[in-house]
């Protein structure tokens, strides 16, 4: 699962020096260790399988990656220009994607999609979106999972992911809430 960014060519990106500085100072205040992140030069130094999975879902411009059987996330220096740009990646990433599979497994499939059906839909969770500012990101998301690779139940798990994600990257106190939601989902489900 990944952190896209946008096509247009960084003004300054981050040097890699620069960018593994600030993260070692960064993951003690947020309770992380480096083995749960990792800052890594381009997208070219992504682990093979992750550059494979990232072709596949035609999403090869991007500033993260949370590689699910790991647990670890990935900052890719040269797509980062601002330490407010880092910081709501590793809030995409870890807590968004990261966050959904220590509440659901590495397989949440079902799980989300159930999320998505109580939702309504994602047009039942436009308002919610536009209220937190992640509306036009998720719908962007959205068009490209869909033109990807895949049954209509994994996209539609996978675009439920990156609405929990989304919001728990603009919205770091709404993790809490979101995380609940998906506690009683996870219990519902058993």
């Amino acid at each position: 699962v990944f952190s896209r960014t946008s096509s247009a060519k960084l003004a300054s990106p981050f040097s890699f020096n620069a960018l593994d500085q600030f993260v070692a100072e960064l993951l003690p205040k947020l309770g992380l260790t480096s083995d749960q992140i990792s800052v890594i030069e381009s997208f070219n130094a992504l682990p093979p399988k992750i550059q494979a999975q990232a072709r596949r879902e035609k999403a090869t411009n991007i500033k993260g990656a949370f590689h699910t059987a790991s647990g670890k996330t990935y900052l890719i220096a040269d797509k980062h220009s601002s330490l407010k740009d880092v910081e709501e990646t590793v809030l995409h990433e870890l807590y968004g994607h990261g966050g959904v599979r220590g509440l659901l497994g590495n397989e949440p499939t079902r799980a989300l999609i159930h999320l998505l059906m109580d939702f309504g839909r994602l047009e039942g969770m436009n308002d919610i979106l536009k209220r937190y500012g992640v509306l036009k990101d998720v719908h962007y998301e959205k068009s490209l999972i869909l033109a990807a690779e895949g049954t209509e139940g994994e996209k539609a798990a996978r675009i439920m992911d990156e609405v929990l994600a989304y919001l728990s990257q603009r919205k770091p106190d709404l993790r809490q809430k979101l995380m609940a939601i998906v506690g009683r989902l996870r219990a519902w489900l058993r």
